[in-house]
């Protein structure tokens, strides 16, 4: 998704649009794809956490966090921020600025 897709009100599910809340009800009803969407979000935790090691290694992020959790956290960050977008709250103002605290906040000192 790039953020022109954020006001779209959509999630990429392939070959269309989905809306979020209908993925969600999805999840519900059925453990197997609650289960596949479980495994999506948690490869994805583990491709950050990879490059936020690879960013330890190489001295441009802090070394003293623990990159599976942030990893995961970022992962489910953005899933919030797509709930958040379906309900209109204006939270595309404030991704820039969040995003740069968010680098602030992983650099080393």
């Amino acid at each position: 998704m790039c953020s022109s897709d954020l006001g779209q009100n959509t999630f990429p599910v392939s070959g269309g649009g989905v809306h979020f809340h209908q993925f969600m009800a999805a999840c519900a009803r059925s453990e197997r794809v609650r289960t596949r969407y479980v495994e999506v979000l948690s490869e994805a935790g583990r491709r950050v956490a990879i490059a936020i090691r690879e960013g330890q290694g190489a001295g441009t992020v802090r070394t003293d966090i623990d990159a599976d959790a942030v990893g995961l956290m970022l992962v489910a960050l953005v899933a919030g921020v797509q709930g958040v977008l379906e309900v209109r709250f204006p939270v595309e103002d404030v991704i820039g600025r969040a995003a740069s605290d968010l680098v602030k906040m992983l650099k080393p000192a």
